[in-house]
């Protein structure tokens, strides 16, 4: 049987070759951000982390929906509860279409193996196209 500084060597080292991964990783998908930054605007673009899953990129980035895109995504979610399957799957569709990094088949590849990623994308998305209430303003 190990010893428990045995099982804990073995994890820390998984953890350190996993950590190295995930900074490579990390560094390609900054890189794409900062070119989804200069090419649709510094504050028109947003993303999503999700956990590392080797030969897979750790985040998704959007861009801000035109008129005719924010337009559908209103009219599809107008009068639905935000927990409603409609809703759900219109924020799908936003963060389908605002999809700018990674390309369709590695961002299907990424809702794959972490399937709650495409709502939180489409939200996303839905605030860049909206304003924000400051902080201030609450008090």
């Amino acid at each position: 049987m190990p010893t428990r500084e045995e099982i804990d060597a073995r994890r820390d080292a998984m953890r350190a070759r996993e950590d190295d991964a995930v900074k490579a990783q990390e560094l390609i998908d900054d890189e794409a951000l900062a070119d989804a930054e200069e090419t649709h605007g510094f504050s028109a673009v947003g993303a999503v982390k999700i956990p590392f899953t080797p030969g897979l990129p750790v985040t998704a980035i959007v861009r801000r929906p035109s008129k005719i895109e924010f337009k559908r995504w209103t009219d599809s979610i107008s009068k639905k509860d935000a927990a409603s399957p409609e809703y759900m799957r219109a924020a799908e569709q936003l963060a389908a279409v605002c999809l700018v990094y990674p390309p369709k088949e590695v961002y299907e590849q990424m809702c794959e193996k972490c399937p709650g990623l495409k709502v939180p994308l489409g939200l996303v998305a839905s605030k860049l196209a909206s304003g924000r209430e400051l902080e201030d303003a609450k008090k």
